[in-house]
């Protein structure tokens, strides 16, 4: 390929470790109008691995990209509620 231009393809997998806690800031008024912020950092239920495949297509500048995660989206606590789910995620690029 020459600069920009011809096909492009590319396949692999990913992995990732949530480093921290996730944190939620709840803002609210009471009963006499005071403002009050209540601050809870938690796991959120979500597993500290994250990995998964990757896929990419291109022509020229233009790419089209997904990514499918192998692991659950939630941890074992909830994955029987939730039935197992698994994220994907499909963009479009446009390398400059």
């Amino acid at each position: 390929r020459k600069g920009t231009k011809g096909i492009t393809l590319a396949a692999g997998g990913f992995g990732g470790v949530r480093l921290g806690r996730g944190v939620h800031f709840l803002q609210y008024r009471d009963e006499n109008r005071d403002w009050n912020a209540d601050r809870t950092t938690s796991s959120f239920f979500m597993p500290i691995l994250n990995y998964g495949l990757t896929a990419e297509v291109g022509y020229r500048g233009w790419r089209v990209a997904a990514r499918y995660n192998l692991n659950p989206v939630f941890k074992q606590t909830v994955v029987d509620e939730t039935g197992g789910v698994r994220s994907a995620s499909v963009g479009v690029m446009l390398a400059l």
